[in-house]
């Protein structure tokens, strides 16, 4: 099955109720429409995601955002103003047509309203909101590109909307920030695209923070023997907490955290994730694989660097 399609094609899918994945601003989304319970069931299964953990609803016009929601604060109008489109989430209290699947216990919503264009195009030919999560498996990084999500997850989705290069905007890299106005003062749930001096100098309101704040993988990926590989990284004097993913035992300097390195690609991606949310300064990967594999591809479109040591070359990315 070709699962490539364009934004008309994708929406014809997802009202038949069919599962598939999108382009963002930051990174893909796994989505299905919002009244198609079965189809929200799958983004569940597909993802092995907790379905305590609701989805959220991804906007291509503002009046959505009033039709699924009720009693919204003051402060929603200033965050729209100034931060929609973009890589902002708001929670609100949920109105009664939001499904269960995108509704926390507590009865509110997280709305996105992505300024990819090409996502926006899509979700104006649904004509409703989609209910959605990151294009991967849990604790798995998220993914960047569709081949990223074809090599993730691509056997269990219907249809992949590719955003078209002459239209997309850069992609951010880093997954959305996520504030809560359902209490006072507002919280911060996830620091992402957008930071909390931002929010703070270009709203002027008051935000405290109540969860992790995300950051760029710092990702160095390099090819040599193990004695090469060695001396690169004592002359290249390492910052003390960063992580050396190697598939042999290294003598590195104290402080620094060696790491087996995963053949198995989900394996790998979610030790990277979770090295990420640690926030190690760097991480120093082997690349084991040839150019032409998967891995190597998903790791190089995220490195800040490539060194081969075989030839003497450090590439900046």
């Amino acid at each position: 099955m070709n699962r490539l399609v364009d934004p008309e094609e994708a929406a014809r899918l997802v009202k038949c109720g069919r599962l598939g994945a999108f382009p963002t601003e930051t990174v893909f989304g796994l989505g299905a429409h919002p009244f198609h319970p079965d189809a929200l069931q799958r983004i569940y299964a597909v993802k092995g995601r907790e379905i305590q953990q609701p989805l959220s609803l991804h906007i291509g016009q503002l009046p959505d955002l009033f039709k699924f929601s009720q009693d919204l604060p003051g402060a929603v109008g200033c965050l729209v103003d100034r931060f929609w489109p973009g890589p902002l989430a708001l929670i609100v209290p949920a109105s009664p047509l939001v499904p269960a699947e995108a509704r926390s216990t507590s009865g509110t919503v997280s709305f996105r309203y992505p300024s990819s264009q090409t996502c926006r195009l899509f979700l104006r030919y649904v004509g409703a909101p989609l209910a959605a999560s990151s294009a991967n498996r849990s604790g798995s990084l998220s993914p960047l590109d569709a081949l990223d999500v074809e090599e993730e997850i691509g056997d269990e989705i219907d249809f992949l909307l590719e955003e078209e290069p002459s239209i997309g905007e850069p992609r951010v890299r880093l997954e959305s920030t996520i504030v809560d106005l359902t209490e006072i003062p507002y919280r911060i749930l996830r620091i992402g695209a957008i930071s909390l001096e931002r929010l703070t100098v270009e709203t002027r309101l008051s935000f405290q923070e109540a969860g992790p704040t995300l950051s760029p993988l710092h990702l160095v990926l390099w090819k040599g023997s193990p004695l090469s590989i060695a001396k690169y990284l004592r002359e290249s004097s390492i910052g003390e907490g960063s992580a050396v993913l190697t598939s042999t035992t290294l003598s590195l300097q104290e402080g620094v955290i060696q790491v087996r390195l995963p053949e198995v690609g989900i394996d790998l991606f979610r030790l990277l994730a979770c090295l990420q949310r640690e926030q190690t300064p760097r991480i120093y990967c082997q690349d084991i694989w040839p150019p032409t594999a998967a891995i190597h591809r998903r790791l190089a479109i995220r490195a800040e660097q490539f060194v081969d040591l075989e030839k003497g070359e450090k590439t900046c990315i």
